[in-house]
């Protein structure tokens, strides 16, 4: 059994683990650099008409939220490209294959492709991704408060810089 897990999986189904949330962020809609303007006056549904989308592989938490997210709109885009990493993802995009949709901390993991991609607003209703230390009950109970406020830390002071250069418009008031 494991002591403590850093997850975006809230294990909701497990009645005997604490749950110490320490970061919220936004889905985005990441589009090839230079093809921004295409997009403006667009809805989801229209954006996935015209363009493809590329896929996080459904196995994983990501890509089941992403799934979930355009059933709930009635959105069904054919399956073209499904990717195990965010590194191969953002790569794709910025070949010009298509878009995803995907969240600033999975951007920042494809970094050595984010100068070909830019990241906007998800069109319509948002949704989030939420990051949260996960205890067994009981276990760690004063420390487990420390470790999340020094993961918060860390991205605060680490990874929000670097997502700021590469999406300008966000802001960590999610």
């Amino acid at each position: 059994m494991i002591d403590a897990a850093i997850t975006c999986d809230a294990m909701d189904d497990l009645y005997d683990v604490e749950r110490f949330p320490f970061y919220r962020e936004p889905y985005l809609l990441v589009v090839p650099r230079g093809l921004e303007a295409e997009f403006a006056d667009l809805d989801l549904r229209e954006i996935l008409v015209r363009h493809r989308l590329v896929r996080h592989s459904e196995r994983s938490y990501v890509g089941a939220q992403v799934e979930r997210h355009l059933s709930r709109l009635g959105i069904r885009p054919p399956r073209a490209f499904e990717f195990d990493t965010s590194d191969s993802l953002v790569a794709m995009v910025a070949t010009g294959m298509g878009v995803a949709i995907t969240t600033p901390l999975c951007l920042l993991q494809g970094l050595a492709h984010a100068a070909q991609v830019s990241a906007l607003p998800l069109p319509g209703p948002g949704f989030f991704r939420e990051l949260l230390l996960v205890t067994r009950r009981g276990d760690l109970s004063s420390l487990a408060p420390r470790i999340a406020e020094m993961a918060r830390t860390s991205i605060t002071t680490q990874a929000m810089p670097r997502i700021r250069t590469l999406v300008p418009w966000f802001t960590q008031d999610y």
